[in-house]
């Protein structure tokens, strides 16, 4: 998973990349998640590549910061 953050100029920077081992899998196909530290407000991009940089996968996202937030308690889903 490779971070990229979009800067004042508009280029995308990247900031991470994320090792994620990938096994088994199902008929509808596989699931793997990353998890960051150290980042700031603004649109992302994080790119899901294969071991020699082929990329396979995006995903876009906006960070905003949440004026009314204290810890937090994050649930993992079952599918």
């Amino acid at each position: 998973m490779r971070w990229l953050y979009k800067n004042t100029k508009g280029d995308w920077v990247s900031t991470d990349a994320i090792a994620v081992n990938v096994t088994g899998g199902r008929k509808q196909g596989y699931r793997g998640y990353t998890t960051k530290a150290n980042f700031e407000e603004g649109d992302w991009q994080i790119r899901i590549e294969t071991s020699d940089a082929r990329e396979i996968g995006r995903i876009y996202l906006e960070v905003k910061a949440d004026p009314v937030a204290g810890e937090r308690t994050f649930y993992q889903q079952k599918v």
